[in-house]
């Protein structure tokens, strides 16, 4: 993740300050609530972003198969908790 910062920053900020936050922070999922917190944020933000309707209907999301509870060829339905 840093050579991928360094590089980017480098490349297309190089007279801008300020693009990155100081380190990466990667959150580890525990348990159920936060999967399905996580989840929900994921699917919503076409939504939010004025994208999308509803979360089912972005053609790259999982939302459709989460709510239907049908798994297709990208997606699976088990929860890892």
């Amino acid at each position: 993740m840093h050579d991928v910062k360094s590089l980017s920053w480098r490349t297309l900020f190089a007279k801008r300050s300020g693009v990155w936050r100081a380190r990466f922070n990667g959150l580890a999922i525990t348990s159920e609530v936060q999967f399905q917190t996580k989840l929900n944020y994921i699917h919503n933000n076409p939504v939010k972003a004025g994208l999308a309707n509803e979360a089912e209907s972005w053609p790259f999301s999982s939302a459709s198969c989460w709510k239907e509870g049908v798994s297709d060829s990208l997606t699976t339905l088990e929860s890892p908790y």
